[in-house]
């Protein structure tokens, strides 16, 4: 067994890779290692993850995958204190603080500090465009913008105004609603306003309405006082400035 251990060994210095795929004739020093390549051939994933049913066809991919169900986060960054399930992607992730980026593209010298990066940008040079809408049959080189695409076609609307509740199917799409629909925020009654003047014209109502309330309850306790006031106050400023709110027309959406 010693002689054996020894022999396998010693292919790590002489180079020996007796081992041979039929398939891609890719070479490997040990049995194991060449019937793992294998799988990627027959589409063999013997590791079935129970909680979500993700099937993987080597072991440690399988293992570091349990740790996402798991919450476990082993390897930290020792420069912000971020976790990760994954040692590969602290890798990663140091090099936003070392600034190392070993990817370097041929054609002009551009680098990247991820390999998925170089291969997505290579195909400025190529004009590979690999992901196919089959709706409309338009092409894309990356995918988040293909997938920014489809929601043309299947309206989905993932990002919700909090204010209104109006949804966008793109992220810039609901800060540009925000910064001009809601820019003017009542903390009184909640409501929004895109200008300035309108938001001041509004706040005089609030304070016209509260002083006038404010003289007919004079004969009533603080607390009352206050309670009448609020109560007053915010139920004629729905009725008197339903006019301002509803003459603010709404943004235009772009596809």
């Amino acid at each position: 067994m010693r002689k054996y251990h020894l022999k396998i060994h010693q292919r790590i210095h002489t180079g020996e890779r007796p081992y041979h795929c039929s398939d891609c004739g890719k070479s490997f020093s040990l049995p194991y290692h060449l019937k793992v390549h294998q799988r990627i051939h027959t589409g063999e994933k013997p590791y079935l993850c129970s909680e979500c049913g993700k099937r993987f066809n080597q072991r440690s991919n399988f293992l570091q995958h349990q740790r996402i169900h798991a919450g476990e986060k082993s390897y930290h960054c020792t420069e912000c204190g971020k976790s990760f399930t994954i040692q590969n992607h602290l890798k990663i992730h140091l090099r936003v603080h070392t600034g190392e980026k070993p990817y370097r593209c041929d054609e002009c010298g551009k680098s990247f500090s991820q390999h998925n990066a170089l291969k997505t940008h290579q195909r400025i040079h190529t004009g590979e465009k690999p992901y196919h809408c089959t709706a409309c049959g338009k092409r894309f080189s990356r995918q988040s913008s293909f997938q920014l695409h489809q929601r043309i076609h299947t309206g989905v609307k993932p990002f919700y105004c909090s204010e209104c509740g109006k949804g966008f199917n793109r992220q810039s799409y609901l800060q540009r609603h925000h910064k001009c629909v809601h820019k003017y925020h009542c903390s009184v009654c909640k409501k929004s306003f895109r200008d300035q003047s309108s938001f001041q014209r509004h706040q005089r109502i609030h304070k016209e309405i509260f002083n006038l309330t404010a003289q007919s309850v004079g004969g009533a306790s603080a607390s009352h006082q206050e309670h009448l006031k609020n109560t007053s106050a915010l139920r004629a400023v729905t009725e008197m400035d339903s006019d301002t709110s509803e003459n603010i027309p709404e943004t235009n959406q772009d596809k």
